[in-house]
């Protein structure tokens, strides 16, 4: 539970939202409670960003949780903004993180997490990137498709997808990460779905794209769910994930959403 105030005094990351992004006070609790959470949890110095789609428009959408003016997003194509989070049309719209893995992340360490409002309604679109040549190297998460299939491809070494069949609804928590060189996981509201097996290969340079995948700083394989919370971040493992899906669930259920 999301307890009802912190006090006067926010933490540094709330106080930087405060400062610089909204001063909304219901809000702000609401997000120190989910920081002093990251911190219970160590987890703070995993996350490289954090967007967390609160204040009701585009620029305030846009913002980076984690540093503020670092990785702020760049929308292109159709996009729609409000307190619930942004919501994708599935045929131009996308997000550039402007954030880089190859440059930023590490290699056979490196996940991302996202909470979806929606249950999809088509096939492909996703977020994520990947390499122009081939699909390899890549970093990308095709959610729920008609097919009820989860397709998932984090630094894989061959044209291959991690697929996880059986997935009847694409709405709540997701972490899709690579903890080692080994396997790629998938969990949904905490619950591991399973591990698949793929050797790691290099991380692709470009930029990650939210509600399309990049193919090599080109959107493409749009996405219309509603997203209400996204993050990049090293692999974190079981443990760290459930605490940090509770996190993000406590942040939902206290902004009403």
């Amino acid at each position: 539970m999301i307890p009802a105030s912190y006090g006067v005094a926010y933490l540094p990351l709330t106080q930087l939202r405060a400062d610089n992004v909204d001063n909304n006070a219901f809000d702000l609790l609401g997000f120190n409670a989910f920081e002093q959470a990251l911190i219970d949890a160590g987890i703070t110095s995993d996350m490289y960003v954090v967007y967390p789609f609160r204040g009701g428009d585009s620029t305030k959408n846009s913002f980076n949780f984690m540093a503020h003016g670092a990785n702020q997003l760049t929308y292109f194509g159709g996009l729609t903004h409000s307190n619930n989070g942004m919501l994708g049309n599935g045929t131009s719209g996308y997000a550039n993180t402007g954030w880089n893995p190859f440059v930023s992340g590490i290699q056979s360490n490196i996940g991302m997490t996202y909470c979806s409002r929606t249950n999809r309604t088509k096939d492909y679109g996703g977020l994520g990137v990947y390499s122009q040549v081939g699909i390899i190297p890549n970093f990308m998460i095709f959610p729920r498709d008609t097919s009820n299939t989860v397709y998932l491809r984090i630094n894989n070494n061959a044209f291959v997808s991690a697929l996880y069949s059986g997935v009847t609804d694409s709405s709540g928590v997701w972490t899709a990460e690579r903890i080692d060189g080994v396997n790629q996981t998938l969990y949904r509201n905490g619950a591991s779905l399973g591990n698949v097996a793929s050797a790691s290969a290099v991380l692709p340079n470009f930029n990650f794209f939210i509600m399309a995948t990049s193919n090599g700083n080109a959107g493409e394989y749009y996405n219309n769910e509603e997203y209400s919370f996204v993050a990049i971040h090293k692999g974190l493992g079981a443990t760290k994930v459930a605490l940090f899906h509770t996190a993000i669930q406590n942040l939902q259920t206290y902004l009403g959403r």
